[in-house]
């Protein structure tokens, strides 16, 4: 008769068949001596359905409550940058060298004193500008500067005689601010050259962090809404996610997983912890005669929230397990954010420790799965043979 094998899954398996696929590939693999038992539980994980209803959208310009157009959110800027560390009075000698190269005056003025004046006067009340440290931006400022001031000697303006309330009339459709600027030639033009490029920064900044922002937070936020949601629902309901295991085993046979009957487990992620908690936790333990996780949390668990039934673990002092876990191989990939280690932080009831295999992928693999490894250990040649090893 066959042998049998728990098979759990773990965070943000919500296709029950596809999870059964996975498992008939693998009962393939390991061939008729095993029979494997799958367990599911993914129907009372967590819920990411319109997860993406509670980020802002990107509109027109604008920001707005999804669904609710026409409500722009606060600006992103400014707070969002952190301080720079080039003082304002090094910004401004930059913008004044560049705006007036060896001090050539402009119109007969020597435009790099004011510019200088003006520049560090202004750049306080900057948003982004201030925050800046590249030198390259603030030679092109002053450069941009020194243009719109070279600009100004090629207006053609006439004036009308002022009328009897000394209005200046404008000629040549310069508006009120143009005319002034003209009669101060260097530090109107400096002022809004600087708050006009601060401001440009400024939206462009904002709108093209906050787009990527979103697209990265829709982009993820499902996956992670699953796998926190998993871990959010488990934590609150542990023993309706472990009856799933003892209703797997009740419905092979009377008996499995009792100290008399231990069984095998085989547990991807969440999966592991769920299992391993079921075997450590005070009474109707599970009793396991190998364990084989991949990709799991256990260590990582217990190290932030302690199981009750077992030892603190402090660095140096492994935490001793019970008897109810017989062998346990714990596989790891070195890509995956989500798998730890167990062997520094546990000891078997015997004294022996836990084994760990790293699972090392080829660039080309990392690429294929779009950096997200932590679904890649099923079918692959190392969790076989780490099953035959451990289940032997």
């Amino acid at each position: 008769m066959a042998e049998p094998i728990l098979v759990i899954h773990g965070v943000a398996n919500r296709d029950k068949n596809e999870f059964l696929h996975s498992v008939a590939q693998l009962q393939t693999q390991l061939g008729a001596q095993w029979e494997l038992l799958p367990v599911f539980w993914g129907d009372l994980g967590g819920v990411g359905t319109d997860i993406t209803d509670c980020l802002p959208v990107f509109e027109d310009g604008d920001w707005h409550v999804r669904s609710f157009a026409g409500e722009p959110l606060p600006a992103l800027l400014p707070g969002l940058m952190p301080p720079g560390q080039r003082p304002n009075a090094e910004r401004a000698e930059l913008i004044a060298a560049a705006a007036s190269p060896g001090g050539k005056p402009v119109r007969g003025v020597a435009t790099d004193a004011q510019v200088r004046h003006v520049a560090q006067q202004e750049l306080p009340d900057t948003k982004v500008l201030q925050h800046l440290d590249d030198a390259a931006v603030f030679r092109e400022l002053g450069e941009t500067i020194r243009a719109a001031i070279d600009g100004l000697e090629a207006t053609q303006v006439t004036f009308a005689p002022a009328p009897a309330g000394g209005e200046v009339v404008r000629m040549g459709g310069l508006t009120d601010e143009d005319v002034r600027g003209i009669l101060d030639p260097v530090g109107r033009v400096v002022k809004r050259v600087i708050h006009s490029v601060d401001e440009i920064l400024g939206r462009t900044l904002s709108n093209r962090l906050g787009q990527f922002n979103q697209n990265l937070r829709a982009a993820v936020l499902p996956s992670l809404a699953l796998f926190f949601g998993d871990i959010i629902v488990y934590q609150r309901d542990q023993q309706r996610i472990q009856q799933r295991i003892w209703e797997a085993l009740a419905a092979h046979g009377q008996g499995y997983g009792s100290a008399e009957k231990p069984i095998h487990a085989v547990a991807h992620s969440l999966g592991g912890v769920i299992t391993f908690d079921a075997a450590v936790q005070k009474g109707n333990r599970l009793h396991l005669k190998s364990f084989t996780t991949f990709g799991s949390q256990a260590a990582f668990f217990h190290i932030v929230d302690r199981r009750t039934t077992l030892d603190v673990y402090s660095s140096g002092q492994p935490v001793k397990l019970p008897d109810t876990i017989g062998r346990w191989t714990n596989l790891w990939d070195t890509a995956d954010l989500l798998a730890f280690t167990a062997s520094t932080v546990f000891r078997l009831h015997d004294g022996s420790k836990p084994k760990d295999i790293p699972v090392l992928d080829p660039l080309s693999r990392i690429i294929d799965e779009k950096a997200w490894m932590h679904s890649v250990y099923w079918g692959t040649q190392e969790l076989l043979h780490a099953i035959r090893d451990t289940v032997a």
